[in-house]
């Protein structure tokens, strides 16, 4: 599994647990449970582990994408997931979503930007996979890029001879 897909599957999870527990359109008049859930995913760094002295259970998650996270959940309305701009990118393709705009979010100076998640697919569209590609920086890379802008220089050369000949 490559680490870019793992967003699109929390995603996928949680949609998932939304329709689990009822909290899709679907759960009206069916007899299943309905407990629309709200639920916040933002992909970063954290820090897990025990809390202090206690129990070995007694862990806890830390860092500030655990802290976006939960503010996105307390924002979302009841049924709906809320995404952060990370999540968003690295699921797209697969995520269908609708942008919410900057949210001011409780901890953070800047507002945030959120989109609510309305969709998933199980397949990256063809399309985003392409355009996604043209986003990856060089950096720290500078003697590849200028070996491959050499290549490209005399790859023009030669053609530019061969249209004269």
């Amino acid at each position: 599994m490559h680490l870019r897909t793992i967003p699109a599957l929390f995603a996928l999870a949680a949609v998932a647990i939304r329709h689990a527990l009822g909290g899709d359109d679907e759960a009206a008049g069916t007899g299943r449970l309905n407990l629309p859930v709200r639920i916040g995913i933002r992909t970063g760094a954290v820090v897990f582990g025990p809390l202090g002295e206690g129990l070995p259970m007694d862990s806890t998650v830390i860092g500030d994408t655990a802290n976006v996270a939960a503010r996105l959940q307390q924002q979302a309305e009841p049924g709906t997931i809320l995404l952060s701009e990370a999540t968003r990118l690295l699921a797209q393709g697969y995520a269908l979503v609708e942008a919410i705009g900057p949210l001011a979010l409780e901890g953070k100076a800047e507002p945030v930007l959120a989109y609510r998640l309305l969709g998933m697919s199980h397949r990256r569209s063809a399309l985003d996979e392409a355009a996604s590609a043209h986003k990856t920086v060089f950096v720290g890379r500078d003697h590849e890029l200028t070996v491959l802008n050499e290549f490209l220089r005399r790859v023009e050369n030669a053609s530019e001879t061969q249209q004269r000949s």
